[in-house]
């Protein structure tokens, strides 16, 4: 897919004028949506995660820089490119946007043809950047998301399950993430792995279980708080996983051990 696809500009600024005009230049080729002041600008990202920002600095109480600032300092939107718009243009300004982690700054009056460019060239950066995370984050022989990738997503999940009040489950190994599911929705999935696997009848006549490969599942649920710790739910995964390996191997386990 081209990065000047389907992506997504939010467009902060103060002045309902300057959002329409950059509307008119990006919205044939972009989705645009706007945000008007700082705090509005953060919960927009957050919540929808554009492709990239174009901000205006000048903007009553919370201004660009500290948005800017904000955005770089959370994980969840350091990613997000930054493109300052600003009516700013002394030396000083720009040198100010930049190492606060901005990748441009475009002076106003903004002109179309520029906007353009330098929109559409840091659109093309960020999808050639996320294209390497993902070698990055998948086993060269599976092509499964490794460790890293796992860390990752469970992180993520995490966070939203704790803001949204839902749950989801993991493992060791292979492990599946399922947002919004809960222990039966879980066990069922686990469940329907280990029977298909089960039924591709590849040979393994070195396994202790079966002739054929199986897989043994530890399924863990939980609804997380903010402040608790992501690996509380690993650990639960990882003692199912050993219970199921115990009681025999290709199995499903959602329960405590016995004590």
């Amino acid at each position: 897919m081209e990065a000047t696809q389907k992506s997504t500009i939010l467009v902060v600024d103060d002045t309902d004028v300057n959002i329409a005009i950059l509307l008119g230049i990006l919205s044939s080729e972009y989705r645009v949506m706007a945000a008007m002041d700082g705090p509005c600008a953060l919960e927009a990202a957050l919540e929808k995660l554009p492709d990239l920002i174009l901000l205006d600095i000048m903007m009553p109480g919370m201004d660009g820089y500290e948005v800017c600032q904000r955005l770089k300092a959370d994980e969840r939107t350091r990613g997000i490119p930054v493109i300052f718009c600003t009516a700013l243009g002394e030396e000083e300004d720009e040198s100010k946007g930049l190492e606060l982690g901005a990748v441009d700054y475009i002076v106003k009056p903004v002109k179309p043809a520029i906007v353009k460019a330098r929109v559409r060239t840091h659109l093309e950066l960020k999808h050639k950047s996320a294209q390497l995370e993902e070698l990055i984050r998948l086993d060269c022989l599976t092509r499964i998301p490794n460790r890293r990738g796992f860390n990752e997503t469970m992180s993520n999940e995490w966070w939203r399950a704790a803001r949204d009040q839902t749950s989801r489950y993991g493992g060791e190994e292979f492990a599946v993430v399922a947002p919004n599911t809960d222990l039966n929705g879980a066990l069922l999935i686990a469940e329907t792995i280990r029977r298909n696997v089960e039924l591709l009848g590849i040979e393994h006549a070195q396994s202790e279980a079966a002739e054929h490969v199986t897989i043994s599942l530890g399924v863990a649920a939980l609804v997380p708080q903010p402040h608790d710790p992501l690996q509380q739910l690993i650990d639960l995964a990882d003692k199912r996983l050993y219970l199921a390996k115990s009681r025999g191997r290709n199995r499903a386990v959602g329960e405590e051990p016995a004590a």
